[in-house]
């Protein structure tokens, strides 16, 4: 590993992509961490590198490299996305929002405009707005042709809502000494720290 320096960001793009399908995560990153230090590290290397950060837990370095990605690459939209994300995992809500805020801002024509969806539907989530929150979400879905696991992610979140809702409607003709006495509050299920988005297991080209 001592030679990396010697490795051209392509190099060391196929040997992490290579270790990742052995499943040799810590030699990966090791590849990663090289390319993603230097000047000319690729949008991609920078994204995997930012997403890998945030699977083992390390979050504000996660932050960092994906504000990075999506600050010097406006072209790559899905870095914004999950940097966004992970403002609201740790319950930054505003830096979410200002972090998705060009993602908001996206015309109906984008083709990255089912990431708008998805954050404004998360933001929804977040603030208990369950209808706006519902519709984002489902018209999010249908316009995402080209990430099978982040619809996948997000049809879980439509999910969880349904479940609470039927739980709530069914609480609500308990009779009332079968109601708890504190119940939880309806968001706990849907923190945004409980959401696992699929596609920071991405391997290959970002979209």
């Amino acid at each position: 590993m001592s030679d990396l320096q010697h490795l051209s960001q392509q190099e060391l793009l196929g040997l992490a992509l290579d270790a990742f399908k052995r499943e040799d995560n810590g030699r990966a990153l090791a590849y990663l961490k090289e390319a993603g230090a230097r000047e000319d590290a690729s949008s991609q290397i920078l994204f995997m590198l930012g997403s890998e950060y945030a699977q083992i837990g390390m979050i504000p370095e996660a932050k960092a490299i994906l504000n990075k990605a999506a600050l010097a690459l406006p072209a790559l939209p899905l870095a914004r996305f999950q940097l966004g994300l992970l403002h609201l995992s740790t319950g930054e809500l505003d830096q979410a929002r200002s972090v998705w805020q060009p993602l908001l801002d996206l015309s109906a024509t984008s083709p990255a405009s089912y990431l708008q969806c998805f954050a404004q539907g998360l933001l929804d989530v977040s603030t208990e707005s369950w209808d706006s929150a519902r519709a984002a979400l489902q018209e999010g879905i249908a316009l995402n042709t080209e990430n099978a696991a982040l619809n996948k992610d997000m049809q879980g979140v439509l999910d969880r809502m349904a479940a609470m809702a039927s739980a709530t409607t069914s609480q609500a003709t308990m009779p009332e000494a079968n109601t708890p006495a504190d119940p939880a509050p309806a968001t706990a299920e849907l923190e945004a720290s409980h959401l696992f988005i699929s596609a920071y297991k991405h391997r290959g080209k970002p979209h």
